[in-house]
């Protein structure tokens, strides 16, 4: 079994080269890290930005205001 707290896994969030958040847990760093991203209004990495608002919508609630084709594509292929 997986212990998703162990206390050896460090999660840290970083703004401009400064650690702003250190935590080992994976629960407090996906939400710290969402929260950064809304409060500051900043873009998720290019790779990673479709899977980031598939979290956003379905996990977080956050409805998408736009869905672009790709998006849309995805998760019908994701939800079937």
């Amino acid at each position: 079994m997986v212990n998703a707290d162990n206390d050896d896994d460090q999660l840290f969030l970083i703004v401009e080269n400064e650690v702003i958040l250190e935590t080992n847990t994976w629960v407090k760093g996906l939400f710290s890290f969402f929260g950064v991203h809304q409060v500051f209004n900043l873009e998720y990495p290019q790779k990673l930005k479709l899977i980031f608002k598939f979290l956003e919508e379905y996990i977080f609630g956050i409805p998408q205001k736009k869905k672009t084709v790709q998006y849309k594509t995805g998760l019908d292929k994701l939800l079937a």
